[in-house]
């Protein structure tokens, strides 16, 4: 168009994808939905912040923190000291009650370790997990806003409000009346802390093939579909791209390739989630996911976590373990950043922790790796402590700085 300082181009080599023949990823999330007027909505699950994998997480606030009512009244004082209880009503709660402190929202669990979600307000539910337990949350989004409705994929696609669903009820897939057909993207992301593979969510929104790759090259804004690419690196202040026929493009000036970035996200069902700021960022390689790939039912029997907790005067006790007295099975993820990147790491994948200084942690993975995390509830001088639950209906509270070291049992 003349006039214009630069127009769009689409790269594509790939074939249009209603006729591209490929399985549907058994990763894709899969339900019903059932209606407050009885209807029944079932296929592929896009969650309220377009999260359409099992191995994606729920983003959530707990309202209920009931282990606050085993704590004496010298012990919550002791939180509201520190810093950990801004927000709370402790006459409230000294009367046995329990409100949430305004805590930031945090990850809850990947979608794989749910049975269902009960819609019992404007933005509250009620989570069941697949352990049989369950959970109450505000789905607010971390500003503050109202969470959007869902999405599902079935033999239409039907876009449905919060406010007119009853519950949502996870189930194993079949993908026989499915006529949505997409890929999600696979790979390895290489950052300054290492390789990191898994399901991959380009600025944290695109994570399907289908989606497209914007930047300029020199004054052309282009699009490359991501089927059609096999590598992005991080060069300058942009990214070189090689598509699928090894042709190199360089791009540059949005968010798709730049600091601009609102992070590259890679999820996996064995160590959980990360979220990769551009500046720890240096290249990708896509791939197709391996053949086993990740089902509802790959997602192992829940735990109650278990920990031998060290206390700063040197006293060891053992047993089930509350942490941050809000945290009870092992598939719940422990959060906090390192190196330019976001970690949910699910506790069974967690060696052992001990604070390190007021707003960090050294973290030590079972793969032997130590991560030094900060900047989270999980791993600061926010954290609430920890009850141990001792035999005979016996409980021992540890305030967390006067936790040494906790030592996770698989």
């Amino acid at each position: 168009m003349k006039g214009c300082a630069y127009f769009l181009l689409v790269w594509s080599f790939a074939i249009a994808l209603c006729g591209t023949a490929f399985a549907q990823s058994n990763n894709f999330m899969y339900g019903d939905v059932i209606l407050k007027n009885r209807e029944t909505v079932t296929g592929i699950i896009e969650w309220t912040d377009g999260q359409l994998l099992w191995t994606d997480l729920l983003q959530a606030t707990k309202t209920n923190v009931s282990m606050l009512r085993y704590l004496s009244d010298r012990q919550l004082e002791g939180l509201r000291n520190q810093g950990g209880g801004d927000g709370l009503d402790w006459q409230f709660l000294n009367l046995w009650k329990d409100k949430l402190p305004e805590r930031q929202p945090e990850a809850l669990c990947q979608f794989g370790n749910i049975a269902s979600v009960h819609i019992t307000g404007e933005n509250d539910a009620q989570v069941y997990y697949r352990s049989g337990s369950k959970v109450r949350v505000s789905l607010t989004s971390p500003e503050g806003e109202s969470a959007p409705g869902i999405t599902v994929h079935g033999s239409v696609t039907t876009r449905l409000r919060l406010s007119d669903i009853s519950r949502v009820v996870f189930k194993s897939a079949n993908y026989n009346n499915v006529t949505w057909k997409r890929k999600p993207l696979y790979g390895t992301v290489y950052t300054m802390n290492g390789p990191l593979t898994g399901y991959i969510r380009w600025d944290m929104t695109k994570a399907l093939s289908s989606r497209t790759l914007y930047g300029k090259n020199g004054e052309v804004m282009a699009g490359v579909k991501f089927w059609d690419i096999k590598r992005i690196a991080k060069k300058e202040n942009g990214a070189t791209v090689t598509f699928n026929s090894s042709r190199t493009v360089f791009l540059q000036s949005t968010r798709d390739v730049s600091s601009a970035s609102r992070g590259i996200v890679v999820t996996n069902a064995e160590w959980g989630r990360a979220v990769v700021d551009w500046k720890a960022f240096k290249s990708v390689v896509f791939y197709d996911p391996p053949a086993d790939e990740v089902s509802y039912g790959y997602f192992a029997a829940p735990k109650k976590i278990y920990a031998d907790v060290t206390s700063s005067g040197g006293r060891v006790f053992r047993g089930n373990c509350s942490f941050d007295l809000d945290e009870e099975w092992n598939f719940e993820p422990i959060e906090g950043r390192f190196n330019g990147i976001l970690y949910q790491v699910p506790v069974f994948n967690i060696a052992a922790i001990a604070p390190a200084a007021e707003n960090s942690s050294k973290v030590r993975l079972r793969s032997g790796k130590e991560l030094v995390l900060a900047g989270s509830n999980d791993v600061s001088g926010r954290n609430w402590g920890i009850i141990i639950w001792l035999v005979n209906s016996r409980y021992q509270y540890i305030p967390w700085n006067e936790v040494k070291e906790l030592r996770f049992r698989k």
